[in-house]
Order: structure tokens, then C-alpha cells, then sequence
């Protein structure tokens, strides 16, 4: 079906950010009883999965297209990828302003963005502070579903979803993932030997294909995708219970997304 060696279709996007929250504040909404890193969760089919963090004792490749990937075998890593039109300039546009205003409403007005994700001798409550704000300005933008949100079509959404699916179990380990209408979120856990970088430009090639072919058209589909290995089991938990919230918060109807959970498969909005 797909090649882990198979080139990426999608355009080089600069505006896409980095890092995460460490979770410690959880969502309200929904929960589930999957599994905690070190101990075991019913992978869907039976197998049996022991989800781990970050090691830093252990081997990591750090690769770069246009932002850095950290892939580690053996390690739960979250993956965010997007539709190539999900963010319109005009949006990334007055999501740059409202970082600058956010730097100067804390007199740090003389610095520009990168130079505030980058120095690290600001303090370190400051730059988690405006690395906060600035993931969740643009996850909020993501949810406001911008562009053609074709993966609300069902029959693409399935493509993604049995694409995700295909070597479940072989050269990695899906955790849980939810196509929404303009991107998809998803926690993976890649087997010793397999590269999850270049798993991604398999799932995006191969899903992208497809459904172009479905709705014959042409041209980039996805844009590149974001990742962040799993750093603690606190960030696990909050990862784990926002993608099964996102589709809630941003306020979708039952049919508008699909949801999948390693210990129970597909899940419907509506299941308790």
C-alpha cells in the first residue's frame, strides 16, 4: 500500500509553531480509561502496548525541513497535520499581530517573535507564557475549520483513517487520532527500526493521492506536519483528552469528525 520512503506531498509552510504545554492543567469533557505510559493499553485488535515517554538517555534523530523533528523509536509522539489551505494568510497575518501585541503588553516590544522562542535567557515563566499563547491562538484559528475542509467529506475521512491504519500494529502503534474537518491530530508510537518522519510523508503521499483522485483535483494537499515526542505523563494524559475534546470544542457536529481510541476503535461524538 504505502512506502515509508515515498516523498512528501505537500508545500513548505513557515507559520506553523512549536511546543506544547506540559498538560498539568487538564480539559474538562470527556474521558476515557486508555492506557498511562508504562503500563499496558488494549491496542485495537487485541495486542497488548506499553506507551513510553521521551528517554533522553536513548537514541534520537533530530532532522529539520522547515522547523526541527525529533523522532525517537519506542517514544508516544504527538502529530499535527493540516490541510495545505486550513490557514489563510489574512489569518496567519493577524495571528503574527496579535504576538507582537503580545510582546508589548509585556514591554518586551524591541523583540521579535523568533528571537523570543529562541533566547534563553528570558525567563523561563515568560516564554512558556507566550509559547502558550501562541499555540493556543493557533489551535483556536485551526478549530475555526478555514479553508475547503474536504476531510468532512466521509468517504476522505475514511481514506485518512484506513491510510493511518494500514501497518497499525507493524511499524508503529496508533494510541488514538481524530480527523477533523482541516487537519488531523494523532499520538503514535513508532517501532524500533521504522521513522516517523517518514512515515508521515507515506500517510500524507498516499492519503493525498487518493483523495484527489477521489475529487479530481490536483496539486499540494497537506502541509507539513507538526510533531512533539511525548515529554511526561502528565502532557500524556492532557494530549490523549484533547483529541478526544477537540471536536466539542470546536463546536462540530457528530458527523463532522471521526475519532479513534487504540482500546475501542472507531467512537462516535455522542458515545459517553
Amino acid at each position: 500500500m504505502m512506502n515509508g520512503n515515498e516523498g512528501i506531498l505537500g508545500m513548505a509552510d513557515k507559520s506553523q509553531p512549536g511546543g506544547l504545554d506540559d498538560g498539568r492543567s487538564q480539559p474538562g469533557g470527556l474521558r476515557d480509561d486508555g492506557g498511562q505510559p508504562g503500563g499496558l493499553c488494549d491496542n485495537h485488535g487485541g495486542s497488548k502496548v506499553v506507551w513510553n515517554c521521551f528517554d533522553p538517555e536513548a537514541d534520537f534523530a533530530i532532522s529539520a525541513r522547515t522547523r526541527p523533528h525529533w523522532d525517537q523509536s519506542g517514544a508516544v509522539t504527538f502529530v499535527t497535520i493540516r490541510l495545505i489551505d486550513s490557514m489563510p494568510k489574512s489569518i496567519v497575518e493577524s495571528w503574527i499581530r496579535a504576538q507582537q501585541d503580545w510582546l508589548a503588553k509585556h514591554q518586551l516590544k524591541d523583540l521579535d517573535i523568533n528571537a523570543m522562542l529562541e533566547r534563553t535567557d528570558l525567563p523561563r515563566n515568560l516564554r512558556r507564557a507566550f509559547i502558550k499563547f501562541r499555540n493556543r491562538l493557533w489551535n483556536e484559528n485551526l478549530d475555526q475549520c478555514h479553508g475547503s475542509c474536504c476531510l468532512a467529506d466521509h468517504g476522505n475521512a475514511e481514506i485518512v483513517a484506513k491510510t493511518l491504519l494500514h501497518f497499525n500494529g507493524q511499524r508503529y502503534d496508533m494510541e488514538r487520532f481524530v480527523i477533523m474537518p482541516n487537519h488531523i491530530h494523532i499520538l503514535v508510537q513508532m517501532r524500533h527500526g521504522w521513522n516517523l518522519r517518514m512515515q508521515c510523508q507515506s500517510w500524507m503521499q498516499y492519503s493525498a493521492t487518493r483523495i484527489n483522485r477521489r475529487m479530481k483535483t490536483s496539486g499540494h494537499f497537506w502541509a507539513e506536519p507538526f510533531d512533539h515526542v511525548v515529554r511526561n505523563p502528565f502532557q500524556f494524559d492532557y494530549l490523549r483528552q484533547y483529541i478526544v475534546d477537540n471536536p466539542r470544542k470546536a463546536n462540530l457536529q457528530t458527523s463532522d469528525a471521526l475519532l479513534w481510541l487504540c482500546h475501542i476503535g472507531p467512537r462516535t461524538l455522542d458515545a459517553d
